[in-house]
């Protein structure tokens, strides 16, 4: 048998409708909003916290452990996600979500309707 053959509906859905038969309409919706900024007053609303209370060891946006003896700013999210500052800074300065939960801090926009 062929891996074509082999492929069936899926192999011929992607075909059909131009994109990868996994991916929905409905994720594309819902991940439209996810590259907008949060607002200054949001980022500079996060906690201070140090590597001993955070909940992970170190940090997902670079991938570096948090080291206790070391002056960082490691700084938590609403949702309880810490980070290096300069890196949750830089992230959210082209997204307003989490990198891991997806918690969505305000946008400027946001901020200018409810302010």
């Amino acid at each position: 048998m062929s891996a074509t053959s082999q492929l069936g509906a899926a192999g011929d859905q992607e075909e059909e409708e131009g994109c990868p038969w996994w991916i929905s309409d409905e994720e594309d919706e819902e991940d439209e909003g996810l590259s907008v900024a949060a607002s200054e007053r949001a980022i500079e609303e996060l906690r201070k916290t140090t590597a001993g209370e955070a909940r992970e060891q170190g940090c997902s946006v670079c991938m570096e452990d948090y080291f206790e003896a070391e002056e960082e700013r490691i700084m938590a999210m609403p949702c309880g996600h810490s980070f290096h500052q300069r890196c949750i800074f830089e992230w959210l300065e082209l997204s307003c979500v989490c990198p891991l939960s997806r918690f969505a801090l305000p946008t400027h926009q946001e901020t200018i309707i409810y302010t």
